[in-house]
């Protein structure tokens, strides 16, 4: 059962005012069933009615054992459990530049070709540096005439150790899909009065979030996005 399998002493709770999957738990767990060679990743996603689950593996899953996972993963969120096995803390850094945050980290920012006239980009480019070399680049966007209007853009690496299974618990709730006209598909998702329009591409999840946003002007930059960098 789940139960007994090796946890890889990794859980550690993340939380950022308009980034992507915010306030959520990741748990990193070894495996106790057969994975597949290097590169061969599953993702299994639940939607329930006030969360996401996310799990990440190279090993096959059976529904039960999903389950199990669902279940426990969503219970520790609910209950703020933290293991005493944390041993990764999240690491700050601020950044002026796009091209030095792409240089830093070898990492394409890509932002989307329209952007409304009265969004100006905030100063600081952050990044959290977090377990297994893995990154988040968080880029902030705020509306000169709407306080209320806002967008951010988050960039997500998810290379963790083949042997590990990765899951992920967050307050989003699923909205539906969207395909843009670039051929982009994306997964709609609402937290919090903010709307979440996120793809993944391989090690690599991409979101954009809107707040303050009408429907058209919301669409109209998510169809600017050409995210073949990412393949």
């Amino acid at each position: 059962m789940w139960k007994q399998w090796n946890k890889r002493t990794i859980i550690k709770s993340f939380r950022k005012k308009y980034a992507l999957f915010a306030a959520c738990l990741i748990i990193a767990f070894a495996l106790g069933v057969t994975a597949h060679a290097s590169g061969w990743i599953n993702v299994y996603r639940f939607f329930g009615d006030s969360s996401t689950v996310e799990i990440r593996t190279n090993a096959d899953l059976s529904q039960r054992e999903q389950d199990i996972i669902i279940e426990e993963s969503i219970t520790a969120y609910e209950n703020g459990e933290v293991s005493n096995n944390i041993v990764s803390e999240v690491v700050y850094r601020n950044f002026n530049d796009v091209k030095e945050v792409e240089s830093e980290y070898g990492i394409k920012i890509i932002i989307p070709s329209y952007l409304p006239n009265d969004l100006v980009m905030e100063k600081d480019i952050t990044v959290s540096d977090s377990f297994d070399d893995n990154h988040n680049i968080y880029l902030n966007y705020k509306s000169e005439t709407n306080d209320s209007k806002m967008m951010g853009i988050t960039i997500i690496t998810q290379n963790y150790d083949e042997s590990s299974m990765v899951v992920r618990v967050t307050d989003t709730v699923f909205e539906g899909n969207y395909t843009s006209t670039n051929g982009e598909a994306f997964t709609i998702f609402n937290e919090d009065g903010a709307t979440i329009v996120a793809s993944e591409l391989g090690t690599i999840s991409y979101g954009l979030i809107f707040m303050g946003f009408d429907e058209d002007e919301m669409y109209k930059v998510v169809n600017s996005v050409q995210l073949d960098n990412y393949r």
